[in-house]
């Protein structure tokens, strides 16, 4: 499916992949290729830029709290989050940066508490609803 139909018709969910033609659905050629030029435009734009900017708002695991329970790897919609099995620790959970999306179901999940979401401590977010609260 792609990311919007309307306002982005040949970028995929995940950022960086494009859908084109049969790919998408059954369609005529004619719209399979302008699809297909679509999708290569966009793809050119990302080609020609020096870097990619991700989102600053993402995940990160203290894997000494990580018991390994690989719930935030099933509820994480991105794929950002795998396990990995450490040398004597078992399996620990990892966060790949460029795929996290900054959603916070990963931390939502953990029992453990031990995924951060960077820019939505619990510290930061009551600190915003004390400060709310002394202007109104």
């Amino acid at each position: 499916m792609e990311a919007h139909a309307k306002l982005r018709p040949v970028d995929f969910a995940t950022d960086g992949i494009f859908l084109a033609g049969m790919a998408h659905y059954p369609k005529p050629i004619e719209e399979s290729i302008a699809q297909a030029k679509a999708a290569a435009s966009r793809a050119a734009i990302l080609l020609g830029q020096e870097a990619v900017a991700i989102e600053p708002i993402v995940s990160s695991v203290d894997q000494d709290l990580c018991i390994g329970c690989g719930l935030c790897e099933a509820s994480c919609p991105f794929g950002a989050i795998h396990l990995v099995k450490l040398t004597g620790k078992g399996y620990k959970a990892e966060n790949l940066s460029a795929l996290c999306k900054g959603c916070g179901i990963c931390a939502a999940a953990c029992p453990q508490r031990a995924i951060d979401m960077k820019h939505f401590r619990d510290s930061q977010i009551l600190a915003a609803i004390q400060a709310g609260g002394e202007r109104g």
